[in-house]
């Protein structure tokens, strides 16, 4: 497995197989990544039915709260890992900064909205704002701010 880190690749190794026997650490630090996943999942819903079902305090009314320990125990029965989609682009650059503003923005817009794009359509989404002549702008600014900052780092080392 190929990691990057700025400009800079590194081979790994891949030390987990399907059907093989995880210790307990893994098991642990997998249960605690699942358990975070669903939590996210769980707050998402919560979010969503606190516009229905609940008050300015953030507290549910009966009806909403039996809906969330419903969808709670659904998420937690169908809960699977899923890949994370790898980045095809070099870290640093123009397309790898406008990748980012576009997650961020889809990210922003499920929060909001209080929903999950299936992992097909959260794709296409970001593919359509990769484009946006506002995200190119903003991309452009944010690499040139990082330079800025590189080269004030390189001249405060000399």
């Amino acid at each position: 497995m190929q990691i990057s880190l700025s400009h800079y690749s590194f081979e790994i190794s891949e030390p987990f197989a399907p059907g093989q026997t995880i210790g307990k650490t893994e098991s642990e630090v997998l249960n605690n990544v699942r358990a975070e996943n669903i939590r996210e999942a769980i707050r998402r819903e919560y979010d969503r039915l606190l516009r229905s079902h609940g008050s300015h305090d953030g507290i549910l009314d009966e009806q909403g709260l039996a809906a969330l320990q419903l969808r709670a125990k659904a998420i937690d029965a169908e809960y699977q890992f899923k890949p994370r989609p790898q980045s095809k682009v070099k870290s640093g650059s123009l397309a790898a900064e406008l990748r980012t503003l576009a997650e961020e923005q889809v990210e922003s817009l499920q929060r909001s909205g209080g929903y999950q794009l299936p992992e097909g359509e959260y794709e296409v989404e970001v593919a359509k704002l990769v484009g946006r002549t506002d995200l190119i702008a903003e991309a452009t600014r944010r690499l040139r701010a990082k330079l800025e900052t590189a080269k004030a780092a390189i001249e405060d080392m000399l």
